[in-house]
């Protein structure tokens, strides 16, 4: 033990000064930026395409993942955005987060589902994550680009269905005011009439005499009722003689008023 102290003092005693210098400048490195170093290189951002290259209008998925975060020392401060101003890069669909933790370590992945209307290469714009560590402080993951191409369309060989034909002229006429001039005659017609009939209502004289309905009051039943109520007193005088009444009563049995009755039999009036 002694010797390697000597042997220790030996090499330092005897290395340059500018040689002690550097060692104790790497010693101070790894002691300050190990840890930091061993927490950057541990948490990655990933940034992946399925495919760089599509037609115009066709789909992409855009997977967006944050790998090995420690549940206890790092937490997730802000996700991934993608905001394309220029207006290259659209965004159809986004999935929900998923979220896949294994022995403290967890893994937070998002698909997007974009396309493009313009042909050409364009990055897409990501906004990348921010993560904060156990002492509260926050730091950016960095993620490399991602370009997509997008390629236009071969239309040489697409045929129109329907071949463009001339705009052919139509002569119209506006038969409007025969419609209105139609319509005001018909009803012009229709108010004569109806004002007519109204008048001939109005002039025609109301009779006084009262109507007698019924089938008994027309034929000979109805003719003898009135002739008792317009000669009952005569009938009444003649109603104890009955050769009398009968000779009173022939000349309406004879115009069919009354069957004619048995002389032995009388009717009783």
């Amino acid at each position: 033990m002694q010797q390697d102290t000597v042997i220790h003092k030996q090499i330092f005693s005897g290395a340059p000064r500018y040689f002690k210098c550097l060692l104790w400048i790497a010693l101070l490195f790894v002691l300050t930026f190990g840890g930091l170093g061993q927490r950057l290189f541990a948490q990655q951002a990933v940034v992946t395409l399925d495919r760089d290259q599509i037609l115009l209008g066709e789909q992409v998925t855009l997977q967006l993942k944050v790998e090995n975060l420690t549940d206890q020392a790092q937490s997730l401060k802000s996700w991934f955005k993608v905001s394309d101003t220029a207006g290259h890069i659209i965004v159809v669909k986004a999935a929900k987060m998923d979220t896949i933790s294994v022995d403290g370590q967890t893994t937070l992945m998002q698909k997007l589902t974009i396309t493009s209307f313009d042909s050409g290469s364009w990055q897409i714009p990501v906004i990348e994550p921010v993560v904060s560590d156990i002492n509260h402080q926050e730091y950016t993951l960095s993620t490399h680009p991602v370009t997509l191409q997008v390629l236009p369309v071969d239309v040489s060989k697409l045929k129109d269905y329907h071949p463009l034909k001339e705009i052919l002229a139509v002569n119209y006429k506006d038969y409007t005011w025969l419609y209105i001039i139609g319509g005001v005659l018909i009803l012009a017609v229709i108010l004569f009439f109806v004002l007519r009939l109204l008048k001939r209502r109005k002039a025609k004289p109301k009779s006084n005499k009262p109507v007698v309905k019924g089938p008994h009051c027309n034929g000979p039943w109805g003719k003898l009722i009135n002739w008792k109520k317009k000669d009952s007193w005569k009938l009444a005088n003649l109603k104890n003689s009955t050769p009398g009444y009968w000779i009173f009563a022939a000349p309406t049995l004879m115009s069919g008023f009354l069957p004619m009755p048995s002389r032995q039999h009388p009717r009783n009036w």
